[in-house]
Order: structure tokens, then C-alpha cells, then sequence
């Protein structure tokens, strides 16, 4: 494949790998350096090195929550900014809440986290977000299925605010709800988020988030 057609490649799935020391993960490879305000700048050559290895992989990325308002799964409001405020690592995933099969894998992964990390989940905080409007009552009956920890928490709102999120997260597609299989890591605040793209197991995402937290 040459440099060209990578680029386009990894255009299309939003997909930047992240430098790290002592090369590459196994299940991903890590590349491009931060850009100081959104995502890691590429050229051609780093384009050429950014190839999936593995179900899934990883990037650094500069994000920013919009100032919305949205609801949690009790119909209360939420300023969604300062669910990021406190000093806490944060792990965060969008749903299709009237997703087919295929979601089940990823949000299954995402919801077993918890369990995965034992001890270490104690000041985690993990937020699934709705890619579509959804009712307090839709919101429990996702968080029936898929709720397996007390550390996740449930959004929905508008379809503007979320469309709003779904942007400043890099993950917006216009004319579709469906949740693809992306999930988003902070471990400390003022840090970059780690950006997991492919269908990571809950083991995967247990170890890139112990590698954050190591890395911070």
C-alpha cells in the first residue's frame, strides 16, 4: 500500500496512532506525536506507518466537551461539561441504544470493564452517551442490559447536543446513530484522551487503561 492510499485510509476511520516508549503494544500500534490543539499532525510518512494491528487501535487526541445540557437516566439535568471536572479518570463510549447484535460485543466489553479492573475501577468514572434522543424509560432499559457496573452512568438529550458531542469527540456521522465501536479515555484531567477504535475486549481496554494511568 503506498503512502497515498493509507492516508485516505486512515482519513476515513479517524484512526492516529500514538508514540510511545518501547515501540508497539500487543493488539495496536502506537505512532504520531500530539498537535498542541486537536489531533496529531501527519504527513506522509507517519500516514504510511498508521496501519491497524490487531481488533483495534490507538491515538492520542485533544478534545473539549461542548457546553450542553443533557439527561441521565433518572431525567436529570446534566451540564455535560462538568461530568469531566473532577479529579478522576474517565472512560467514555457512545450507544446506539436501538443498536442490532453487533453492538453487543463492544458495549459488552465496555460494561464488563468495572469488573475487569477490580480495585483499580474505584475513582473510575465511565459515561455511555446516546447517539440519538432517547427517553429516561429507553436510557434504564439500555442501562438494564448493558449497566453491569455502578461506575456507569447514562446520557442522553436533544439530537442537536448530541449531535454536538459526537463532533467535538471526532465521532459524528451525518444521517446515522449507529454507535460505532470507539472509546474514549482521560486518565486525569488536562491529560489527552486515548482514543481505542476497533472492537477491544474488556481485557484490551483494562490494559490500555492501566497504561494510561502509568503513562500520566
Amino acid at each position: 500500500m503506498n503512502a497515498k492510499t493509507c492516508m485516505m485510509s486512515v482519513a476515513t476511520a479517524g484512526v492516529l496512532l500514538l508514540a510511545a516508549p518501547g515501540g508497539a503494544h500487543e493488539g495496536h500500534n502506537h505512532a504520531a506525536p500530539l498537535d498542541a490543539h486537536s489531533a496529531p499532525v501527519r504527513d506522509a510518512a507517519a500516514a504510511a506507518s498508521e496501519a491497524r494491528s490487531g481488533k483495534y487501535s490507538v491515538s492520542l487526541r485533544v478534545y473539549e466537551s461542548p457546553d450542553v445540557t443533557l439527561m441521565d437516566a433518572d431525567a436529570g439535568a446534566v451540564r455535560f461539561k462538568n461530568v469531566f471536572s473532577g479529579d478522576y479518570p474517565v472512560i467514555m463510549k457512545f450507544v446506539a441504544a436501538f443498536c442490532a447484535a453487533d453492538c453487543a460485543e463492544p458495549d459488552g466489553a465496555f460494561s464488563d470493564l468495572a469488573h475487569m479492573l477490580g480495585k483499580q475501577a474505584d475513582k473510575l468514572r465511565m459515561i455511555s452517551v446516546s447517539t440519538e434522543p432517547q427517553t429516561a424509560a429507553q436510557m434504564k432499559a439500555y442501562a438494564k442490559r448493558y449497566g453491569r457496573s455502578t461506575n456507569l452512568r447514562f446520557y442522553t438529550g436533544s439530537a442537536e447536543d448530541l449531535a454536538a458531542v459526537q463532533k467535538a469527540f471526532d465521532s459524528y456521522a451525518e444521517g446515522s446513530t449507529r454507535s460505532e465501536p470507539v472509546v474514549f479515555l482521560r486518565p486525569a484531567p488536562g491529560k489527552p484522551w486515548v482514543r481505542i477504535e476497533g472492537r477491544a475486549t474488556a481485557g484490551e481496554l483494562a490494559k490500555e487503561y492501566r497504561h494510561a494511568l502509568a503513562s500520566k
